[in-house]
This record gives structure tokens, C-alpha cells and sequence, in this order.
């Protein structure tokens, strides 16, 4: 008899060390039940072609368009780096709520819905886990609860919440969240109201800023813009720098309590363009990626632009930017300052001359359908 999660796999020849019931119960703090004995799950990995496809700066209208409510598509040749990003995107959602907390005082929970049938997709899925189960360790963030289903398709879904809330967190006031009783008690808190908005406010002189949450290169393997475009990227990002991401967290959380930020966004599927066009949909920006290119020494823009590594988008006031460039100093945390609001379009500088003015009608489609 076969089960998914307790049996063990063979996969390309290799026995693997662990089940999936065991690196899941490792996850979560539990011990390791013994497994009894199931029929090995035997499969061969899928190779992500080598080659970087075909992406052409003329088709970025075209690309963003076909973003715009697109159902992601788990990208079954790049599971493990995939995984890691659903869980730090995760994290990084709970940055924008009201509350006080760390990283240390979130779980994650998960859920894998999972088609079987495929040669190739039973090794994805145990690359899957162990991809997740590695990481959450490394972060120091347990799996709280883990749900598995086979389907007819393959995703990933992944929630954080407070390590203390298995129900739903409670929706505090200001007053509740005061400071003055929290350094001597700490006790975690999580609103499901957020702290600040997730559009621009709109403020001329205002910053948006670019933070990545990992030290990894931009790349376009298992990307969304790999799946509308039908080409294979090459290489994911490599998620492998748990220690910056706990720095960039706490430095973004502070200044999200302190009020420093106006507007924030988690940078995920379809990468920075994608969060740009649902963050300035009614202001508008003039992107600016002289900082990205210099720092990264890319000079392919739509890495950049496309890349999914994880990260944040943030709104800060003119007023505030030498408060926020000497606390990310202190953190040895990189940011990059991509414009300001304003223009009525998001569209691109000069220094990217292959693609300059050609979102301006995407703004009126990326903005239907949002509240």
C-alpha cells in the first residue's frame, strides 16, 4: 500500500532519507512517529531546461497584461526554490497588520493539493516539503499544521499567524496595541486590520523603496512571467539566506509600527512590476532601476522588473528617508529608492530605454476588479 506522506521515495535512483509525515512532524516541533511500513513511492525529477527562453522588453505590455488575474501555476521543475518564496511571502504578509510581534512569534500552516498521476510530480512534491521544512527550520518559524489532498492539479498554500493563535487573531485598537505595557510583558499581538495601506497615498515628494528579504540574484526560472510567456527562465532565484531575511523583517516591522510607513506591499508573483501596478494604480510612478542595475550588475531590466525574489514595496515620506536610510544601515539591510508617485502611469526612465512608456494602458486593466 502507497501513502503519499509515509511512505518512503525513491527518486532518480536515490532512497531519500526522510518521509514527508517525518520532515512535516520535524517542522512542527513534534516527535517522530514511527512510520510503519508503506510501499515506496518511486519517481524521477523533472530538469528545468538550462536555457533562459525567450524574453523580449518589446513584449512587456504584453507579458504584464497577460499577468493580470492569471491563475499561478505551482512551476513543477523549480518545487523547492518556489516553496521557500510561498513561505517568505507569508511571513512578509503579516509585516503590513496592526499589532506587536517578531518573527519568532509566528507559525505557519500549510496546505498541499496535489496531482499524483504525473511522472515527475510525486518527486516535486517531496522536494516540495522538504524545501519548506528546511527553510521554516532555518528561520526558526514552526509549521503549525500541515493539509494534504490529491487533486487534479498542483499548488501550495501557505498562512502565518501568530505561534499562540491556532483561532482567528483579534481585531485590536490602537489603544489595545499601546507600547507602554508590551516591553515588560511582551505579549504578541496581531490585528487582522492593517497598519498601513496597501496603495500609494500619493504624497509628490514621497519615496517607494524596493526591499529585498534575500541576498539572492534575480532570475527567471519558475517565474509567473515564465508561465504567460511559455518559455522556461532558466534558473529560480536561490532562496538560501535565511539570516538576512530575519534581519529585513524586524527593520521593516519596526518601522511599520513606528508609523514610518505609509504604504507597503509584499513583492511576490509576477515580481516588482507586477506589485508597482497594483500599488500606484491611481498615482502613477516613474521607475527608476539605476540602484538595482549598479548593485546587482544586471543588465537584463526584465530580471529585475520580473525576478520574483521575495521582498517588500514601501511608501516613506521625503521627511523620513535619512531615519530609514540610517536604520537599514544599522541592519546591514540593501534597499533601492525606484521614484515617486505621481505621472498617472507607472512607466519606466530613460536608463531603460527598451521598454520606457509602454504601461501606460495597463493601468486601467491591472485596476479592474480591485476594491
Amino acid at each position: 500500500m502507497k501513502d503519499y506522506l509515509k511512505s518512503g521515495y525513491i527518486i532518480d535512483g536515490v532512497r531519500m532519507d526522510a518521509t514527508p509525515q517525518a520532515m512535516i512532524q520535524s517542522a512542527g516541533g513534534r516527535a517522530v512517529c514511527p512510520e510503519g511500513e508503506f510501499e515506496p513511492i518511486v519517481d524521477e525529477t523533472i530538469d528545468p531546461s538550462p536555457s533562459p527562453g525567450d524574453f523580449r522588453e518589446s513584449k512587456a505590455l504584453e507579458y504584464l497584461a497577460l499577468m493580470q488575474g492569471c491563475p499561478r501555476k505551482f512551476p513543477l521543475t523549480h518545487p523547492g526554490e518556489y516553496s521557500k518564496a510561498c513561505i517568505a511571502r507569508a511571513l512578509i504578509d503579516t509585516l503590513w497588520q496592526k499589532g506587536h510581534f517578531r518573527l519568532e512569534d509566528l507559525a505557519i500552516a500549510t496546505a498541499w493539493k496535489w496531482d499524483m498521476e504525473t511522472v515527475g510530480n510525486a518527486a516535486a512534491f517531496y522536494y516540495s516539503v522538504e524545501a519548506v521544512s528546511d527553510y521554516l527550520d532555518s528561520l526558526g518559524v514552526r509549521l503549525r499544521e500541515c493539509g494534504f489532498a490529491q487533486a487534479k492539479s498542483c499548488s501550495l498554500s501557505a498562512k502565518a499567524s501568530l505561534e499562540d493563535s491556532p483561532e482567528e487573531e483579534e481585531d485590536y485598537d490602537d489603544e489595545q496595541l499601546g507600547r507602554e505595557e508590551y516591553p515588560l510583558r511582551r505579549i504578541p499581538k496581531l490585528s487582522v486590520r492593517r497598519k498601513c495601506s496597501p496603495v500609494s497615498t500619493g504624497g509628490l515628494q514621497d519615496w517607494i523603496i524596493f526591499v529585498p528579504f534575500d541576498t539572492c540574484d534575480f532570475r527567471l526560472g519558475g517565474s509567473l512571467l515564465s508561465q504567460v510567456a511559455g518559455t522556461p527562465g532558466g534558473v529560480a532565484p536561490q532562496i538560501l539566506d535565511p539570516d538576512y531575511f530575519m534581519d529585513c523583517f524586524e527593520v521593516v516591522r519596526e518601522l511599520v509600527e513606528d508609523g514610518i510607513v505609509t504604504a507597503g506591499v509584499t513583492v511576490g508573483d509576477g515580481g516588482i512590476l507586477n506589485a508597482l501596478c497594483k500599488m500606484m494604480d491611481s498615482t502613477g510612478i516613474e521607475i527608476d532601476l539605476g540602484g538595482m542595475v549598479h548593485s546587482y550588475g544586471e543588465s537584463n531590466r526584465l530580471r529585475l522588473l520580473f525576478g520574483e525574489v521575495p521582498g517588500v514595496l514601501l511608501e516613506i515620506r521625503d521627511s523620513d528617508y535619512d531615519y530609514i536610510d540610517a536604520e537599514f544601515l544599522l541592519q546591514d539591510v540593501a534597499y533601492y529608492p525606484l521614484g515617486h508617485p505621481g505621472g498617472g502611469s507607472v512607466r519606466l526612465s530613460d536608463s531603460a530605454p527598451g521598454i520606457t512608456g509602454i504601461l501606460q494602458s495597463l493601468m486601467d486593466d491591472a485596476s479592474e476588479g480591485e476594491d
